[in-house]
């Protein structure tokens, strides 16, 4: 079987945060005539859910960039990648060294998924945290003190800050090899970045990796963005980057395609799949 992944920020997904209804029609045509396709985002399953809900996805999500690998039909996670708490706890006194107060993810005691944050303190941040608030998002606990993290499970730790603000971080803690750290401009709010420190089990990479072998795909076929999506493209048999991709990942992909406004992965994939 061949086996197409998709980006979704910026990449499936339109200027407007949306999978166009042109671009659902096509993938949901292709989906029923066989076509084996699924997503590889940084979003969790909480807030991609209701963008995905018009496509009829049956593969396994690859989610966070990584952290997990989730199946849509019975509903579990197949795959998780959590950063250990000991590190966990280091990494965000590294954060606040630099001035920032990071966002943790986590699975409390009683596996209930968690964001613990001070505060949104800019204006990329309050986005962030209203759309998925609007959205019904029911992870995020204000704190003015994080919590210990003993018998929690730490999916992630991230920001979303100016980048000058985050360039000495990225260099401080970029190197442990014990983890893997993400660090990329954000798709809507240009001038905004994200940096994410995660298990170093958790890349694209790796979850199109288990993807292939789980489902015995002989070709993989990948379509993105940002540089989060570099690691991804290179275990992809062919790579896709739509025309509003960052410059390095033009550079990497096989061919440019359509941008995400032109619903360039539907079309692309309506011509793949003929």
């Amino acid at each position: 079987m061949y086996l197409f992944i998709s980006d979704l920020d910026g990449t499936l997904m339109n200027s407007s945060m949306e999978i166009s209804e042109r671009s659902v029609s096509i993938l949901n045509k292709l989906i029923s005539r066989g076509l084996n396709f699924t997503i590889a985002t940084a979003r969790s399953i909480t807030s991609c859910k209701p963008l995905v809900k018009n496509v009829n996805l049956k593969l396994p999500l690859i989610l966070m960039n990584g952290i997990f690998i989730y199946d849509p039909v019975c509903g579990e996670y197949i795959v998780e990648n959590y950063l250990d708490n000991k590190l966990a706890e280091n990494v965000i006194i590294e954060y606040e060294k630099h001035g920032v107060s990071p966002w943790v993810f986590a699975k409390d005691k009683f596996g209930r998924e968690k964001i613990f944050y001070k505060g949104a303190v800019n204006k990329c941040q309050e986005i962030f945290v209203n759309e998925r608030l609007k959205l019904g998002d029911k992870r995020f606990a204000l704190v003015d003190k994080y919590p210990a993290l003993e018998g929690m499970k730490i999916i992630h730790i991230n920001i979303i800050e100016k980048e000058k603000k985050l360039n000495g971080l990225y260099k401080s803690i970029s190197n442990d090899v014990r983890m893997c750290c993400h660090y990329y401009e954000d798709v809507y709010n240009k001038g905004f970045f994200l940096m994410e420190s995660m298990s170093r089990k958790a890349t694209k990479k790796n979850g199109i990796i288990f993807l292939r072998e789980y489902l015995d795909a002989k070709k993989l076929i990948c379509f993105g963005d940002n540089l989060n999506d570099l690691n991804m493209f290179e275990a992809a048999d062919e790579s896709y980057a739509v025309d509003n991709a960052h410059p390095r990942l033009k550079e990497a992909a096989d061919k440019i395609i359509g941008s995400n406004d032109e619903d360039g992965v539907a079309q692309c994939l309506k011509k793949l799949f003929s």
